[in-house]
């Protein structure tokens, strides 16, 4: 990251990459001043991302050894679901990472900004003018024009065309009371 922002003489690094949140205690060692955006989302939309993305990995059984000991995705199969379905495999890997997440919240709360997603689709010129206010960063007209008022929220049903049989996993492992939108 440090050689990136060097490289383009940058004065921010941004990166949206999902396993951060299992990095938030060494990022914040590492990045004593960063701010962090944590974008909240249905359940049930990120594990359906979660899926089909494992579902492509584990059809080319890509396996990668790394000098660190990380084996890629594929081994996703092997610690988080031995024994369940790769849908159910997906379901653990999201709950630890969100475990993981919240357990190492507290270390960054104060340079935090949350988002709803759906609220992001909802009213994306207002929670990007928020978040600018939050990243010190000033709004300005042209991002009025280019910015739409609203956006699709059609990627967070994705989930409701898989096959009824995954679609009741998903729906039993985060029933709608526990779904924020």
């Amino acid at each position: 990251m440090r050689a990136e922002i060097k490289a383009f003489h940058a004065k921010r690094f941004v990166n949206k990459n999902p396993t951060h949140c299992l990095r938030l205690r060494w990022l914040n060692a590492m990045f004593p001043d960063a701010q962090y955006i944590l974008i909240w989302r249905d359940p049930r939309a990120v594990v359906h991302s979660i899926y089909q993305k494992m579902l492509n990995y584990w059809d080319m059984q890509m396996k990668t050894e790394y000098e660190h000991g990380y084996k890629g995705y594929v081994t996703i199969k092997e610690v988080f679901g031995r024994a369940v379905s790769k849908l159910e495999t997906c379901i653990n890997f999201y709950r630890y990472n969100k475990k993981m997440l919240l357990q190492d919240l507290p270390v960054i709360n104060d340079r935090l900004a949350e988002v709803q997603y759906e609220q992001f689709v909802r009213q994306p010129r207002e929670e990007l003018k928020r978040l600018y206010e939050f990243a010190g960063l000033r709004w300005y007209g042209e991002l009025e024009k280019d910015v739409p008022a609203t956006l699709q929220l059609e990627n967070n049903e994705k989930w409701r065309s898989l096959p009824l049989e995954e679609k009741r996993i998903l729906e039993n492992a985060f029933p709608p009371a526990s779904v924020v939108a």
